[in-house]
C-alpha cells in the first residue's frame, strides 16, 4: 500500500486568501482526498484566521511558514543543475539531493526495499519535475538506511533518535567547520586579534543568565528526520527556571507525542509511541556518579547551556582554544558512563552583527577528539524586558544516527512561577497513570513481570 505523503505548505490562507509569509505562525489542516481517500489535501489558515477545523478534517496542527527559496534561486540554484545533470558523477549529484531536501526543496521517492533493481527519484517542489537517479553510494545517508519496521505518525525515526534531537540538544559532526558551517550568503567577518580570556568568556554567559531566572515560550516547532525518513513536525511549549527545572510538551498531527522535564532531583522523558508507554526516569545523583546506561550522550545541563541561561563556575579551570576566527571555551566533566568528555562552547571572537549570536554554539567531544554531539545557534531574538539574548533557530544532528533536527522557538517572555505552579509544573505526577522505567537501576519501577520494558 502507497504511504500517505503529507503535502507541503500552501502558502496561502485557506480563509481570506492572502498569501502567508516565510515563518507566519499558522495552523495545517489535513482533508481525506484521492481514490478511496488514499491521499490528503492541505489546508493552510493564518494563526488569527482559525476558529476550528472544516468537517471532515482527519488532523490539524499549529506550525510555521517555511523558508521559501529566492525566485533568482529558483532558477539558478547550482544544486538543482547538479541534480538535473545525467553526466555529472553520481555521488556529487547525491550531494545536490541531501543539500536540496534539507533545504525542502526537494523530495525523494524511494524504491521498494523488495525490489533490488528499483529507481530512486527526485521531485523538485517548485516545479513538480522528477529526475531519475543513480543508485545512492554508500557514503550518503541513503545508501547506509536499513529496513525500518513499525508504523504509525512516527515511523521511521526511532524513538531515541527524536529523544535526542529534543533533549541533548546534540548533534555529531565531522569537523567543527561543519557544526558552524555560515550561512550562504554570509561574508567572513573580520578575525579579532585577542583572544578572549576563560574569565572574559564565562562573565560573557553568566551576565547573559543573569538576565533570565524563568522563561516560557508557547510556540516551539520542531522538525526532525533519520537518514532520509522525515518524521511530521512537532509542535510544542517549554518552560524553563533555573538552576536546572524545564518541561517541554510537543504534539504531532495534534496528537501527544512527547513529554519530558527535570526538577532538582531527576529528569523524565516519555514518547508516545514507546510500548509499552514507560515513562523513563533518572535521578541527577546517579548521572553525577555515572551509574546510568544511556543509549545516547545526554547531559540536562546541555539544555540550560543551549538555551543560554545556564551559569558558570569562574573557578573551574577552563581551557580557552583559538580556532581561526572562532574561540572555544573547554571544561572537562564526566558523561553519565563515567567517561571523560570536554564540553566546549563555541564563541565568535569578533563581534557578532545585529541579530547573529556571539556564542555560535556547543558541543561535547570525546577522550580521542571525536564529536559526540553539538548544537548550533543560527538565530537569536532578546527578551524585551530584561535584553536577555535567547535562541530563535538551532540546528541538532547526530550523525552516528543519523539524526538531524531543526527547532524554531516564538517569542520567549518572562515567567512568574510559584511555589505550587513549580511544584505541579516540573514534576511528572501528571504521568502518574503510565508505567515508569528507572534508568539507574534499567528496570521498571512496578516489578509486575507482565510488563515489559523497551530500550529508550
Amino acid at each position: 500500500m502507497k504511504r500517505k505523503e503529507i503535502p507541503p505548505c500552501t502558502r496561502v490562507c485557506a480563509a481570506s486568501g492572502r498569501p502567508l509569509e516565510d515563518g507566519e505562525r499558522v495552523v495545517a489542516v489535513l482533508l481525506p482526498a484521492g481514490e478511496e481517500f488514499s491521499e490528503y489535501t492541505r489546508l493552510d489558515f493564518a494563526a488569527e484566521a482559525f476558529s476550528q477545523a472544516p468537517s471532515g478534517a482527519v488532523a490539524w496542527w499549529n506550525t510555521l511558514v517555511p523558508e521559501s527559496p529566492k525566485a533568482q534561486e529558483d532558477q539558478t540554484d547550482p544544486f538543482v543543475e547538479l541534480l538535473g545533470d545525467l553526466s555529472a558523477d553520481p555521488a556529487a549529484r547525491w550531494d545536490a539531493v541531501e543539500r536540496l531536501v534539507k533545504k525542502r526543496r526537494v523530495a525523494l521517492e524511494r524504491p521498494d526495499s523488495k525490489d533490488p533493481t528499483g529507481q530512486w527519484v527526485a521531485r523538485i517542489h517548485e516545479t513538480g519535475e522528477k529526475i531519475e537517479l543513480p543508485p545512492p553510494p554508500v557514503s550518503s545517508p541513503y545508501g547506509q538506511t536499513g529496513k525500518t519496521g513499525g508504523g504509525g505518525l512516527l515511523k521511521g525515526v526511532s524513538q531515541a533518535a527524536i529523544l535526542a534531537l529534543i533533549l541533548a540538544g546534540g548533534l555529531g559532526c565531522a569537523s567543527l567547520d561543519k557544526i558552524l558551517k555560515p550561512a550562504k550568503d554570509a561574508k567572513p567577518g573580520p578575525v579579532n586579534e585577542e583572544i578572549p580570556s576563560a574569565q572574559q568568556m564565562v562573565e560573557y554567559l553568566n551576565d547573559n543568565a543573569r538576565r533570565i531566572q524563568a522563561i516560557q515560550c508557547n510556540s516551539v516547532a520542531i522538525d526532525c528526520k533519520q537518514g532520509n525518513q522525515n518524521a511530521p513536525g512537532l509542535d510544542g511549549m517549554v518552560v524553563l527556571q533555573k538552576p536546572n527545572m524545564f518541561r517541554l510538551k510537543a504534539k504531532v498531527l495534534g496528537q501527544n507525542a512527547v513529554d519530558l522535564g527535570s526538577n532538582q532531583e531527576e529528569f523524565w522523558y516519555w514518547i508516545s509511541k514507546a510500548d509499552p508507554p514507560y515513562v523513563f526516569h533518572c535521578s541527577h545523583a546517579a548521572m553525577a556518579a555515572g551509574q546510568v546506561r544511556m543509549p545516547f550522550p545526554f547531559q540536562p545541563e546541555m539544555i540550560l547551556a543551549a538555551m543560554g541561561i545556564a551559569e558558570y563556575d569562574h573557578n573551574k579551570p577552563y581551557e580557552v582554544r583559538p580556532k581561526g576566527q572562532y574561540a572555544e571555551l573547554v571544561e572537562r566533566v564526566n558523561s553519565p558512563q563515567g567517561k571523560a568528555i570536554a564540553r566546549v562552547t563555541v564563541f565568535q571572537r569578533a563581534p557578532a552583527q545585529a541579530g547573529k549570536p556571539q556564542v555560535l554554539g556547543h558541543y561535547l567531544q570525546d577522550e580521542t577528539g571525536k564529536v559526540i554531539c553539538s548544537v548550533q545557534v543560527q538565530d537569536i531574538q532578546v527578551v524585551r524586558q530584561t535584553g536577555a539574548v535567547l535562541p530563535q533557530k538551532v540546528v541538532f544532528q547526530w550523525p552516528e544516527q543519523q539524526v538531524e533536527m531543526t527547532m524554531r522557538f516564538g517569542e520567549f517572555v518572562n515567567t512568574e512561577i510559584t511555589p505550587d505552579r513549580s511544584a505541579a509544573l516540573f514534576s511528572r505526577r501528571d504521568l502518574g497513570n503510565l508505567p515508569g522505567f528507572d534508568l539507574a537501576r534499567w528496570a521498571p519501577d512496578d516489578p509486575n513481570p507482565g510488563a515489559r520494558g523497551q530500550i529508550p
